[in-house]
């Protein structure tokens, strides 16, 4: 068995319209409804088509109490952050000033590695890296 990469990352939130407007506008995925019977939220799809976010409505018989702050962005446990590999560094850097996001922007150029870290409504760290050549 090999791993080839992540094929999506999953949010259990209370801020389904919210979250699902803000990946939208940061990275331009559109929204579609989840294929699956009795589950509500939204799935946030690449231009392929592709689902890269599930956004899921919390449902405490679902999810349970498992992470009572989840529903409320509270602490996601021992996972810190979600990298994703990205390319047009500065168009990324100039919509995320357009949404007025507060953001940290680091340049390793040693390693040719740019990143741009920042968080989405749910308080879930993101950091984009774009690598040159």
């Amino acid at each position: 068995m090999t791993i080839s990469g992540i094929d999506h990352i999953n949010i259990v939130t209370e801020k389904v319209d919210e979250t699902a407007e803000f990946y939208r506008q940061l990275l331009g995925l559109s929204r579609d409804a989840i294929p699956v019977p009795g589950v509500s939220g939204a799935w946030m799809r690449d231009e392929s088509g592709a689902a890269i976010i599930h956004i899921n409505l919390y449902d405490p018989a679902r999810h349970g109490n498992v992470n009572p702050g989840v529903a409320t962005g509270g602490s996601t446990g021992p996972l810190d952050h979600v990298a994703l590999r990205a390319s047009d560094y500065d168009g990324m850097l100039a919509r995320v000033k357009a949404m007025g996001l507060e953001h940290r922007a680091s340049d390793f150029s040693d390693i040719r590695l740019r990143q741009i870290f920042l968080e989405d409504p749910n308080h879930i760290r993101l950091e984009f890296n774009f690598y040159a050549g």
